[in-house]
């Protein structure tokens, strides 16, 4: 018999001298049992033995037969269920003694068959239940692996393209940092394609982000006004991949004038379970990408999904100023 055998069988005892004494209660009230609760002999253990053996069938057949075939064939269960009785039902019946009333035997048994198989059919709901809630959780895990797998392909080819553009300006200008610019966004693409964690390393992220910045800086003559200050220490904190790039990409994209005007500050504060990120810039054009471009709406959604109710992302647009913060707490 299977674990799950077992503790239906253990259920039942508890159930079967639960019933009996309820039964029982009228005489125990009045100081005398009419039931054997420990009977005496060995004949008399293995008589009771027997007795809950057979009725434990109604609960073991009802229980194993849901789960072999419920919900696709009920009435298989049923016919189980039947045969279970009927069986049983004249195995009792052997065994009881002679003169007993057929409408009495008959009447209880039936009884007890529509309380014990009752019992067989509530152990099994609750194990279904639960099973059902693993399968739920399962899919639910599966939906947003899927989905936080789709939104960080969406940055990828997202950033791609805006890279190429820059490293295809400095190739059509011929300039000497061309050459330095394909070897940076070698190893960017380097990361972003062979990192498949679903979690890094806050300091990788970070380390990403210079390696970023150093990239852009190449666009221009003159070296951008950028600010990185990084406070704190990590202790192992995790975050997932290229989760604040789109909104320093945003900055650069946006704060950075043709002629490589502009002025962009980048903190990161890094406390005990929790990161605290904030960019801002001065704008240099229309800002197209704070509510509808993909970046920052793509973070927004892998936010919802690995931190719900543990972040605040406020978006502030003001005059000529375009500020970012977000807070991330029990990292």
């Amino acid at each position: 018999m299977t674990q799950k055998g077992w503790q239906v069988l253990l259920g039942f005892i508890v159930i079967f001298y639960l019933v009996v004494l309820i039964q029982d209660m009228p005489n125990l009230v009045n100081g005398h049992a009419e039931y054997d609760y420990v009977p005496s002999g060995v004949k008399g253990k293995a008589q009771r033995l027997v007795e809950i053996g057979l009725r434990s069938l109604f609960a073991i057949t009802a229980y194993f037969a849901l789960i072999w075939w419920y919900p696709r064939n009920i009435p298989s269960v049923t016919i189980a269920l039947t045969v279970s009785f009927a069986i049983v039902l004249l195995l009792l019946f052997s065994l009881e003694a002679k003169g007993v009333r057929l409408r009495f035997f008959f009447l209880s048994n039936v009884f007890y068959f529509l309380l014990y198989t009752s019992y067989g059919v509530f152990f099994f709901l609750l194990q279904y239940a639960a099973h059902r809630d693993v399968q739920a959780n399962e899919l639910k895990a599966k939906q947003k692996e899927s989905e936080l797998s789709f939104l960080r392909s969406q940055i990828n080819p997202h950033f791609l393209f805006n890279s190429l553009n820059n490293i295809y300006s400095l190739v059509y200008e011929r300039s000497e940092k061309s050459l330095e610019a394909i070897a940076g966004f070698s190893e960017l693409m380097r990361y972003m394609l062979y990192n498949n964690d679903e979690l890094i390393s806050v300091s990788t992220e970070i380390n990403y982000i210079r390696r970023y910045i150093q990239l852009q800086q190449l666009r221009f003559d003159e070296m951008i006004d950028v600010t990185l200050e990084i406070t704190g220490h990590e202790s192992g904190m995790k975050i997932p991949p290229l989760l604040l790039i789109p909104f320093i990409e945003n900055a650069f994209k946006h704060g950075v004038g043709a002629n490589g005007k502009g002025k962009i500050s980048i903190i990161i504060e890094l406390k005990k379970d929790e990161i605290r990120f904030s960019s801002s810039n001065l704008k240099q054009q229309s800002m197209k990408d704070h509510q509808g471009g993909i970046g920052i709406q793509n973070v927004r959604k892998r936010l919802d999904l690995i931190y719900p109710g543990r972040y605040k992302l406020v978006i502030e647009d003001k005059g000529n100023n375009f500020n970012v913060k977000l807070d991330i707490s029990n990292v």
